[in-house]
């Protein structure tokens, strides 16, 4: 009886791979063309790769000349007193206690040095070396100034200040 249902089932098994093949085919030999074209493609997608980090790279380079020259008009605004440019790059509004600070003590600034900005690996804006001469106190002031991009796509400061 045994050998009975071992038999049946060894039957069954080779009907259900006839089936499968049937169904589904043999499997695909991989012939030396098809290893080329595999290559080939592989190759395309690296070059694919190289190409989106180089437009990434020129896209970093291009944010960190756009970061510098808005720090420039920001410390340039501020040299300046000019209060409508200034709020353009800060998240306050022109009757808060902030924006008075910042009219207090950055209002007729004398720009030292604006320096080369850079990305620092644990922060997604950029941050602009300057040094100015705070019109109050006299004090030169050393510090990185943060920039990031707002939701309309205009650098706001964000520390450093």
């Amino acid at each position: 009886m045994k050998k009975i249902i071992l038999l049946a089932i060894g039957i069954l098994l080779v009907i259900v791979c006839i089936a499968l093949l049937t169904k589904f085919g043999q499997p695909e030999q991989i012939n030396e063309t098809k290893l080329q074209g595999i290559n080939a493609e592989k190759k395309s997608t690296q070059s694919d790769v190289q190409r989106k980090l180089d437009d990434l790279g020129q896209q970093d380079e291009k944010y960190r000349r756009m970061s510098q020259e808005a720090a420039q008009a920001l410390f340039k605004a501020f040299a300046e007193e000019n209060w409508d440019e200034v709020l353009k790059f800060l998240s306050c509004n022109s009757d808060s206690q902030e924006f008075q600070y910042y009219k207090d003590e950055y209002g007729g600034l004398e720009i030292i040095k604006i320096g080369e900005s850079f990305k620092p690996d644990n922060y997604r804006g950029w941050k602009v070396p300057y040094e100015v001469r705070l019109k109050k106190s006299g004090e030169i002031q050393k510090h990185n100034l943060a920039l990031d991009v707002g939701p309309d796509g205009q650098f706001v400061v964000d520390g450093g200040i």
